[in-house]
């Protein structure tokens, strides 16, 4: 991969080299939700069937989704993010064609991912990008928030 989608992003497979960024987005990301997003994280970038890719503009990095393969034609996005000061630049919509393009390329025919109701903005990019709510599960996280499950086929 390493597909440039604009003049000036860039999507590529992470390295080992982005692991500190990815934490350190996942912690800004995902801490309203988990007591634990950085390690969860970071567990994430290392399970077998999972690949990170990671948005760059000019070098550096501005965003990430984990795609995990779980056979079976399925896969699943199991984070995605940006920062808060890079959100409505479309680099969202970017790592998401690019998700969608790999589970798609691993065989998968169905893509799934869970995210917190309350997240407006990931459910308002999910939806565009052909999710659907399959359902919704009360007090979900660990800190209580409910979750919606969103399904698409790819």
């Amino acid at each position: 991969m390493g597909a440039v989608v604009s003049r000036e992003l860039e999507i590529r497979r992470s390295s080992p080299a982005d692991e500190s960024f990815v934490a350190s987005l996942a912690r800004e990301a995902f801490d309203p939700f988990s007591r634990h997003a950085e390690s969860t994280t970071r567990r994430m970038l290392h399970e077998r069937g999972s690949v990170a890719l990671i948005a760059t503009r000019g070098g550096r990095p501005v965003g990430f989704v984990v795609v995990e393969a779980h056979g079976r034609g399925l896969s699943s996005i199991q984070a995605i993010a940006v920062p808060a000061a890079l959100r409505g630049q479309g680099i969202a919509e970017h790592l998401m064609t690019a998700a969608i393009r790999l589970a798609r390329d691993t065989g998968s025919h169905n893509l799934r991912l869970c995210t917190a109701q309350a997240n407006v903005e990931a459910l308002s990019l999910f939806l565009k990008s052909g999710f659907r709510i399959v359902r919704r599960m009360p007090r979900f996280y660990p800190r209580g928030q409910d979750a919606c499950e969103l399904s698409r086929s790819i």
